[in-house]
């Protein structure tokens, strides 16, 4: 949640001063925006499967 909050607020202020007020490691923020790709990835595949399974279950409560 604090990597999220220095994301959102990075335009305001600067990225190393936010880590240390919020007592997160420069490294550790970095990690976590390499890794966003592969998280929002994650979230559209699961935004599918909710679509495909909706779907499905909505033609079942039809029938």
């Amino acid at each position: 949640m604090r990597f999220e909050f220095i994301w959102a607020h990075r335009t305001l202020w600067p990225i190393a001063v936010s880590c240390r007020v919020l007592e997160v490691s420069r490294d550790g923020y970095y990690a976590w925006i390499r890794s966003r790709p592969k998280r929002e990835e994650g979230y559209e595949r699961d935004r599918k499967i909710l679509k495909a399974a909706t779907e499905i279950w909505e033609a079942s409560y039809r029938a």
